[in-house]
Protein backbone atom coordinates (compact mmCIF):
# COMPACT_ATOMS: atom_id res chain seq x y z
CA UNK A 1 0.00 0.00 0.00
CA UNK A 2 1.32 3.67 0.03
CA UNK A 3 2.01 3.69 3.44
CA UNK A 4 4.16 1.18 3.26
CA UNK A 5 5.73 2.33 0.16
CA UNK A 6 6.31 6.21 1.74
CA UNK A 7 7.89 4.45 4.66
CA UNK A 8 10.00 2.35 2.77
CA UNK A 9 11.36 4.86 0.44
CA UNK A 10 11.66 7.64 3.45
CA UNK A 11 13.47 4.77 6.43
CA UNK A 12 15.02 3.00 3.64
CA UNK A 13 16.63 6.37 1.84
CA UNK A 14 15.76 5.03 -1.49
CA UNK A 15 14.93 8.19 -2.59
CA UNK A 16 18.66 8.68 -2.91
CA UNK A 17 18.99 6.55 -5.84
CA UNK A 18 15.75 7.63 -7.74
CA UNK A 19 17.12 10.35 -10.40
CA UNK A 20 14.61 12.00 -12.83
CA UNK A 21 13.14 10.71 -15.68
CA UNK A 22 12.28 7.85 -13.36
CA UNK A 23 13.07 4.24 -15.40
CA UNK A 24 10.33 2.13 -14.28
CA UNK A 25 11.91 -0.86 -13.60
CA UNK A 26 14.79 1.29 -11.53
CA UNK A 27 11.56 2.44 -9.62
CA UNK A 28 10.71 -0.90 -9.21
CA UNK A 29 14.24 -1.95 -7.82
CA UNK A 30 14.06 1.07 -5.96
CA UNK A 31 11.04 0.31 -4.04
CA UNK A 32 11.64 -3.75 -3.16
CA UNK A 33 14.92 -2.38 -1.97
CA UNK A 34 13.37 0.06 0.22
CA UNK A 35 11.01 -2.85 1.60
CA UNK A 36 13.37 -5.56 2.10
CA UNK A 37 15.27 -3.07 4.56
CA UNK A 38 12.46 -1.72 5.92
CA UNK A 39 11.68 -5.56 6.91
CA UNK A 40 14.93 -6.13 8.41
CA UNK A 41 14.86 -2.80 10.39
CA UNK A 42 11.31 -4.25 11.97
CA UNK A 43 12.64 -7.62 12.43
CA UNK A 44 15.98 -6.48 14.46
CA UNK A 45 13.72 -4.25 16.68
CA UNK A 46 11.84 -6.91 17.23
CA UNK A 47 14.80 -9.28 18.18
CA UNK A 48 16.22 -6.31 20.32
CA UNK A 49 12.93 -5.89 21.76
CA UNK A 50 12.61 -9.58 22.54
CA UNK A 51 16.40 -10.40 23.53
CA UNK A 52 15.66 -7.14 25.94
CA UNK A 53 13.04 -9.01 27.52
CA UNK A 54 14.70 -12.28 27.76
CA UNK A 55 17.60 -10.53 29.66
CA UNK A 56 15.38 -9.51 32.02
CA UNK A 57 13.71 -12.66 32.77
CA UNK A 58 17.37 -14.49 32.66
CA UNK A 59 18.53 -11.52 34.88
CA UNK A 60 14.99 -11.84 37.52
CA UNK A 61 15.50 -15.91 37.65
CA UNK A 62 19.61 -15.56 38.41
CA UNK A 63 18.00 -13.02 41.29
CA UNK A 64 15.92 -15.22 42.62
CA UNK A 65 18.62 -17.94 42.37
CA UNK A 66 20.71 -15.76 44.37
CA UNK A 67 17.95 -14.73 46.93
CA UNK A 68 17.42 -18.88 47.33
CA UNK A 69 21.09 -19.99 47.80
CA UNK A 70 21.50 -16.98 50.31
CA UNK A 71 17.91 -18.17 52.04
CA UNK A 72 19.83 -21.81 52.10
CA UNK A 73 22.81 -20.72 53.45
CA UNK A 74 21.46 -18.76 56.13
CA UNK A 75 19.41 -20.79 57.66
CA UNK A 76 22.16 -24.00 57.21
CA UNK A 77 23.85 -21.79 59.09
CA UNK A 78 21.46 -21.51 61.68
CA UNK A 79 21.27 -24.71 62.35
CA UNK A 80 23.10 -26.79 65.14
CA UNK A 81 23.56 -29.70 62.97
CA UNK A 82 26.21 -30.30 59.70
CA UNK A 83 24.31 -29.17 56.75
CA UNK A 84 27.21 -30.75 53.63
CA UNK A 85 26.89 -31.08 50.24
CA UNK A 86 29.16 -32.94 47.67
CA UNK A 87 30.36 -34.04 44.49
CA UNK A 88 30.08 -37.15 42.30
CA UNK A 89 33.03 -38.18 44.14
CA UNK A 90 32.22 -37.20 47.59
CA UNK A 91 34.06 -34.24 48.05
CA UNK A 92 32.61 -31.41 49.87
CA UNK A 93 31.15 -28.32 48.18
CA UNK A 94 29.14 -27.02 50.84
CA UNK A 95 29.72 -26.95 54.49
CA UNK A 96 27.57 -24.79 56.96
CA UNK A 97 29.14 -23.04 59.69
CA UNK A 98 28.13 -25.47 62.66
CA UNK A 99 30.21 -28.00 60.58
CA UNK A 100 33.31 -25.60 60.80
CA UNK A 101 33.27 -24.89 64.45
CA UNK A 102 32.73 -28.38 65.45
CA UNK A 103 35.74 -29.26 63.41
CA UNK A 104 37.67 -26.20 64.15
CA UNK A 105 38.10 -26.13 60.31
CA UNK A 106 37.41 -22.63 57.99
CA UNK A 107 35.13 -23.31 55.15
CA UNK A 108 37.96 -22.67 53.04
CA UNK A 109 39.65 -25.77 54.01
CA UNK A 110 36.66 -27.72 54.14
CA UNK A 111 36.33 -27.22 50.40
CA UNK A 112 39.71 -28.18 49.58
CA UNK A 113 39.14 -31.84 48.44
CA UNK A 114 38.10 -32.88 52.16
CA UNK A 115 35.85 -35.87 51.54
CA UNK A 116 32.87 -37.03 53.34
CA UNK A 117 34.64 -40.19 54.84
CA UNK A 118 37.33 -37.58 56.50
CA UNK A 119 34.82 -36.26 58.71
CA UNK A 120 32.11 -38.94 58.98
CA UNK A 121 32.92 -42.51 60.04
CA UNK A 122 31.63 -44.61 58.27
CA UNK A 123 31.77 -42.13 54.81
CA UNK A 124 28.89 -41.67 52.43
CA UNK A 125 28.24 -45.14 50.94
CA UNK A 126 29.68 -46.74 47.88
CA UNK A 127 27.74 -47.51 45.73
CA UNK A 128 25.38 -45.50 47.43
CA UNK A 129 21.93 -47.30 48.18
CA UNK A 130 19.20 -47.29 46.69
CA UNK A 131 17.56 -45.62 43.69
CA UNK A 132 18.56 -42.05 42.24
CA UNK A 133 16.04 -39.76 44.59
CA UNK A 134 15.99 -42.13 47.42
CA UNK A 135 17.17 -41.13 50.93
CA UNK A 136 20.20 -43.28 52.92
CA UNK A 137 20.34 -43.14 56.34
CA UNK A 138 23.10 -44.76 58.47
CA UNK A 139 24.27 -44.30 61.84
CA UNK A 140 28.16 -42.87 62.40
CA UNK A 141 30.96 -40.95 64.58
CA UNK A 142 32.22 -37.64 64.49
CA UNK A 143 35.86 -36.62 65.66
CA UNK A 144 35.25 -33.19 67.63
CA UNK A 145 37.11 -30.21 67.84
CA UNK A 146 38.72 -31.42 71.01
CA UNK A 147 39.28 -35.40 70.31
CA UNK A 148 35.68 -36.06 71.61
CA UNK A 149 33.91 -38.60 69.43
CA UNK A 150 30.50 -37.94 68.90
CA UNK A 151 27.50 -40.04 67.33
CA UNK A 152 25.61 -38.86 64.39
CA UNK A 153 22.58 -40.10 62.38
CA UNK A 154 23.22 -39.43 58.46
CA UNK A 155 20.46 -38.60 56.35
CA UNK A 156 21.01 -37.64 52.82
CA UNK A 157 19.53 -37.77 49.08
CA UNK A 158 21.70 -37.51 45.35
CA UNK A 159 21.50 -34.47 43.91
CA UNK A 160 20.46 -35.34 40.17
CA UNK A 161 21.28 -33.59 36.99
CA UNK A 162 20.14 -35.09 33.71
CA UNK A 163 19.07 -38.36 35.26
CA UNK A 164 22.99 -38.49 36.76
CA UNK A 165 23.47 -38.76 40.45
CA UNK A 166 26.24 -35.93 40.56
CA UNK A 167 26.38 -35.36 44.51
CA UNK A 168 24.83 -35.58 47.60
CA UNK A 169 23.21 -33.30 49.71
CA UNK A 170 22.60 -34.16 53.58
CA UNK A 171 22.58 -33.79 57.27
CA UNK A 172 24.04 -35.36 60.55
CA UNK A 173 22.58 -34.93 63.60
CA UNK A 174 24.02 -35.20 66.90
CA UNK A 175 21.87 -37.94 68.66
CA UNK A 176 24.18 -38.14 72.02
CA UNK A 177 21.45 -37.49 73.86
CA UNK A 178 19.39 -40.21 72.52
CA UNK A 179 22.13 -42.31 72.86
CA UNK A 180 22.48 -41.33 76.51
CA UNK A 181 18.58 -41.75 76.99
CA UNK A 182 18.73 -45.23 75.81
CA UNK A 183 21.45 -46.18 78.14
CA UNK A 184 20.19 -44.86 80.87
CA UNK A 185 16.47 -46.83 79.71
CA UNK A 186 18.57 -49.73 79.36
CA UNK A 187 20.18 -49.77 82.75
CA UNK A 188 16.80 -48.58 84.79
CA UNK A 189 15.66 -51.80 83.15
CA UNK A 190 18.90 -53.68 84.38
CA UNK A 191 18.29 -52.26 87.56
CA UNK A 192 14.47 -53.00 88.05
CA UNK A 193 15.38 -56.90 87.40
CA UNK A 194 18.82 -56.80 89.41
CA UNK A 195 16.80 -55.36 92.31
CA UNK A 196 13.96 -58.47 91.81
CA UNK A 197 16.40 -60.76 91.80
CA UNK A 198 19.26 -59.30 94.40
CA UNK A 199 15.98 -59.10 97.38
CA UNK A 200 15.35 -62.84 96.84
CA UNK A 201 19.01 -63.55 97.00
CA UNK A 202 19.83 -61.48 99.54
CA UNK A 203 17.20 -62.62 101.98
CA UNK A 204 17.75 -66.64 101.08
CA UNK A 205 21.30 -66.46 101.09
CA UNK A 206 21.59 -64.18 104.58
CA UNK A 207 19.34 -66.93 105.87
CA UNK A 208 21.68 -69.62 104.73
CA UNK A 209 24.93 -67.68 105.65
CA UNK A 210 23.41 -67.27 109.46
CA UNK A 211 23.68 -71.36 109.71
CA UNK A 212 26.83 -71.60 108.78
CA UNK A 213 28.59 -68.39 110.47
CA UNK A 214 26.76 -68.93 113.89
CA UNK A 215 28.30 -73.03 114.18
CA UNK A 216 31.58 -71.71 112.62
CA UNK A 217 32.01 -68.85 115.32
CA UNK A 218 31.14 -71.60 117.98
CA UNK A 219 33.12 -73.88 117.17
CA UNK A 220 36.30 -71.16 117.31
CA UNK A 221 35.27 -70.29 120.17
CA UNK A 222 34.78 -73.31 121.93
CA UNK A 223 37.27 -76.00 120.12
CA UNK A 224 40.18 -76.22 121.57
CA UNK A 225 41.66 -78.77 118.74
CA UNK A 226 43.80 -76.52 116.69
CA UNK A 227 42.93 -78.35 113.40
CA UNK A 228 39.03 -77.74 114.24
CA UNK A 229 39.65 -74.46 115.01
CA UNK A 230 41.98 -73.81 111.72
CA UNK A 231 38.82 -75.16 109.72
CA UNK A 232 36.32 -73.16 111.90
CA UNK A 233 38.54 -69.69 110.86
CA UNK A 234 38.60 -70.67 107.44
CA UNK A 235 34.86 -71.52 107.16
CA UNK A 236 34.23 -68.27 109.27
CA UNK A 237 35.90 -65.87 106.81
CA UNK A 238 34.37 -67.56 103.82
CA UNK A 239 31.32 -67.24 105.18
CA UNK A 240 32.08 -63.65 106.14
CA UNK A 241 32.98 -62.83 102.25
CA UNK A 242 29.67 -64.18 101.38
CA UNK A 243 27.93 -62.23 103.38
CA UNK A 244 29.36 -58.86 102.02
CA UNK A 245 29.20 -59.56 99.13
CA UNK A 246 25.31 -60.18 99.61
CA UNK A 247 25.82 -56.45 100.87
CA UNK A 248 27.43 -55.11 98.09
CA UNK A 249 24.71 -56.71 95.90
CA UNK A 250 22.11 -55.07 98.03
CA UNK A 251 23.64 -51.78 97.76
CA UNK A 252 24.20 -51.72 94.68
CA UNK A 253 20.45 -52.21 93.42
CA UNK A 254 18.75 -50.77 96.56
CA UNK A 255 21.34 -48.56 97.77
CA UNK A 256 21.61 -47.83 101.55
CA UNK A 257 18.72 -46.94 103.86
CA UNK A 258 20.40 -44.25 105.93
CA UNK A 259 19.41 -40.43 105.62
CA UNK A 260 22.00 -38.22 104.74
CA UNK A 261 23.35 -35.27 106.46
CA UNK A 262 26.60 -32.74 105.99
CA UNK A 263 29.35 -34.29 105.56
CA UNK A 264 32.62 -32.68 105.38
CA UNK A 265 34.62 -33.48 102.35
CA UNK A 266 37.75 -33.47 103.58
CA UNK A 267 37.53 -35.70 106.60
CA UNK A 268 36.07 -38.37 103.86
CA UNK A 269 39.10 -38.01 101.68
CA UNK A 270 41.43 -38.60 104.25
CA UNK A 271 39.93 -41.81 105.79
CA UNK A 272 39.18 -43.35 102.58
CA UNK A 273 43.17 -42.61 101.92
CA UNK A 274 43.83 -44.42 104.80
CA UNK A 275 41.51 -47.26 104.19
CA UNK A 276 42.54 -47.80 101.02
CA UNK A 277 46.41 -47.63 101.80
CA UNK A 278 46.11 -50.08 104.89
CA UNK A 279 44.47 -52.66 102.25
CA UNK A 280 47.31 -52.22 99.07
CA UNK A 281 49.99 -52.14 101.36
CA UNK A 282 49.12 -55.54 102.26
CA UNK A 283 49.25 -56.61 99.10
CA UNK A 284 52.02 -59.60 98.13
CA UNK A 285 52.43 -59.15 94.52
CA UNK A 286 53.67 -55.43 94.51
CA UNK A 287 56.12 -53.67 97.22
CA UNK A 288 54.81 -51.97 100.27
CA UNK A 289 55.18 -48.25 99.03
CA UNK A 290 54.92 -48.67 95.21
CA UNK A 291 51.61 -46.87 95.07
CA UNK A 292 51.60 -42.68 96.75
CA UNK A 293 49.11 -40.56 96.79
CA UNK A 294 48.95 -36.40 96.51
CA UNK A 295 46.64 -34.66 98.01
CA UNK A 296 45.17 -31.28 96.93
CA UNK A 297 42.31 -30.83 99.13
CA UNK A 298 41.02 -27.04 99.98
CA UNK A 299 38.13 -25.99 101.97
CA UNK A 300 34.63 -26.26 100.75
CA UNK A 301 31.45 -26.49 102.34
CA UNK A 302 29.89 -29.51 103.93
CA UNK A 303 27.92 -31.86 101.35
CA UNK A 304 24.81 -33.91 101.31
CA UNK A 305 25.79 -37.73 102.15
CA UNK A 306 26.36 -40.04 104.84
CA UNK A 307 29.77 -39.97 106.49
CA UNK A 308 30.33 -43.78 106.10
CA UNK A 309 28.86 -43.78 102.55
CA UNK A 310 31.38 -40.99 101.34
CA UNK A 311 34.16 -42.87 102.76
CA UNK A 312 33.45 -45.86 101.26
CA UNK A 313 32.37 -44.25 97.56
CA UNK A 314 36.02 -42.67 97.32
CA UNK A 315 37.99 -45.91 98.88
CA UNK A 316 36.45 -48.03 96.02
CA UNK A 317 37.69 -45.34 93.56
CA UNK A 318 41.15 -45.39 95.13
CA UNK A 319 41.11 -49.38 95.00
CA UNK A 320 40.15 -49.02 91.29
CA UNK A 321 42.85 -46.77 90.85
CA UNK A 322 45.84 -49.02 92.24
CA UNK A 323 44.50 -51.97 90.68
CA UNK A 324 44.92 -50.33 87.76
CA UNK A 325 48.61 -49.66 88.40
CA UNK A 326 49.95 -53.17 88.75
CA UNK A 327 53.49 -51.49 88.58
CA UNK A 328 52.85 -49.06 90.86
CA UNK A 329 51.89 -45.16 90.45
CA UNK A 330 50.61 -42.05 91.85
CA UNK A 331 47.17 -41.35 92.68
CA UNK A 332 46.08 -37.35 92.72
CA UNK A 333 43.20 -36.87 94.57
CA UNK A 334 41.30 -33.12 94.56
CA UNK A 335 38.93 -31.42 96.26
CA UNK A 336 37.17 -27.85 94.62
CA UNK A 337 34.43 -26.31 94.32
CA UNK A 338 32.08 -25.87 91.11
CA UNK A 339 29.17 -23.53 91.96
CA UNK A 340 26.68 -25.32 94.03
CA UNK A 341 28.42 -28.87 94.07
CA UNK A 342 31.72 -30.23 95.03
CA UNK A 343 33.69 -31.97 93.06
CA UNK A 344 36.27 -34.74 94.10
CA UNK A 345 38.78 -35.92 91.35
CA UNK A 346 40.37 -39.11 91.95
CA UNK A 347 43.26 -40.23 88.59
CA UNK A 348 45.33 -42.27 88.10
CA UNK A 349 48.33 -43.65 85.92
CA UNK A 350 47.14 -46.70 84.42
CA UNK A 351 46.29 -48.22 81.64
CA UNK A 352 43.38 -46.69 80.90
CA UNK A 353 40.15 -47.73 79.89
CA UNK A 354 38.53 -47.75 75.73
CA UNK A 355 34.98 -46.48 74.83
CA UNK A 356 32.92 -49.51 75.44
CA UNK A 357 34.76 -50.17 78.43
CA UNK A 358 33.82 -46.81 80.20
CA UNK A 359 30.61 -46.86 79.16
CA UNK A 360 29.72 -50.14 81.24
CA UNK A 361 31.99 -49.19 83.88
CA UNK A 362 29.56 -48.29 86.29
CA UNK A 363 27.03 -50.99 85.67
CA UNK A 364 26.25 -53.67 87.94
CA UNK A 365 28.47 -57.08 87.81
CA UNK A 366 30.57 -55.24 85.02
CA UNK A 367 34.80 -55.80 85.41
CA UNK A 368 37.57 -56.75 83.42
CA UNK A 369 38.68 -58.73 86.39
CA UNK A 370 37.69 -62.09 87.03
CA UNK A 371 37.84 -62.05 90.89
CA UNK A 372 34.66 -62.80 93.12
CA UNK A 373 33.01 -59.36 94.33
CA UNK A 374 34.36 -57.47 91.59
CA UNK A 375 31.81 -55.58 89.10
CA UNK A 376 29.83 -54.00 92.14
CA UNK A 377 32.50 -50.92 93.84
CA UNK A 378 31.30 -48.33 91.01
CA UNK A 379 27.86 -49.66 90.91
CA UNK A 380 27.31 -48.75 94.64
CA UNK A 381 29.12 -45.68 94.37
CA UNK A 382 26.74 -45.08 91.51
CA UNK A 383 24.10 -45.66 93.39
CA UNK A 384 24.98 -43.89 96.36
CA UNK A 385 25.37 -40.74 94.74
CA UNK A 386 22.61 -40.70 92.91
CA UNK A 387 20.73 -41.25 95.83
CA UNK A 388 22.27 -38.10 97.76
CA UNK A 389 21.75 -35.83 94.07
CA UNK A 390 25.47 -36.13 92.66
CA UNK A 391 27.02 -37.92 90.21
CA UNK A 392 30.00 -39.85 88.90
CA UNK A 393 31.70 -39.27 85.84
CA UNK A 394 34.82 -41.58 84.14
CA UNK A 395 37.13 -40.01 81.56
CA UNK A 396 39.79 -41.85 80.41
CA UNK A 397 42.09 -43.32 77.25
CA UNK A 398 43.59 -46.35 77.07
CA UNK A 399 47.35 -45.82 77.77
CA UNK A 400 46.54 -42.56 79.33
CA UNK A 401 44.99 -43.36 83.01
CA UNK A 402 41.57 -42.46 84.18
CA UNK A 403 40.31 -39.60 86.07
CA UNK A 404 36.87 -40.24 88.33
CA UNK A 405 34.85 -37.36 89.12
CA UNK A 406 32.80 -37.33 92.08
CA UNK A 407 30.34 -34.08 92.22
CA UNK A 408 28.34 -33.85 95.63
CA UNK A 409 25.22 -31.21 96.46
CA UNK A 410 26.28 -28.88 98.42
CA UNK A 411 24.07 -29.79 102.28
CA UNK A 412 21.56 -26.82 102.88
CA UNK A 413 21.74 -27.84 106.79
CA UNK A 414 24.84 -26.60 108.93
CA UNK A 415 27.58 -29.23 109.36
CA UNK A 416 27.35 -31.71 112.60
CA UNK A 417 29.01 -29.18 115.55
CA UNK A 418 28.81 -26.12 113.26
CA UNK A 419 27.12 -23.13 114.83
CA UNK A 420 23.87 -21.56 113.99
CA UNK A 421 24.35 -18.35 112.32
CA UNK A 422 20.31 -17.26 112.96
CA UNK A 423 20.71 -18.20 116.10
Amino acid sequence: DLDTVSKAVNQGGIHRFLQKPWDRRALRQAVQQGLEWYRLIRENRELTDGLKTKNAQLEEKARVLRDSERRFRELADLLPEIVFETDADTRLTFANRATSELLNRSAGDLLQGVRMADIVTPGLPDPPPGPAGATARWEGTVAGRHGEIIPVQVSCCPIVQQETVCGWRGIAVDVSDRKRAEDERARAEKLEALRDMSAGVSHNLNNLLTGVLVPAEMLRELDESPGVKENAQTIYIAATLAAQLVRRLHLATWGQEDESCPVPVGVAVVDAVRAAQLRWQGWADRPRNAITVDLDVVDVPAVKATATGLTDVLENLMMNAAESMPDGGRISVSVRRSGDEVRVQVQDQGGGMDADTRRRALEPFFTTRMDIGRGLGLATARAALDRWGGGIELDSTPGAGTTATVRLRLSAEPEVGEADPSA
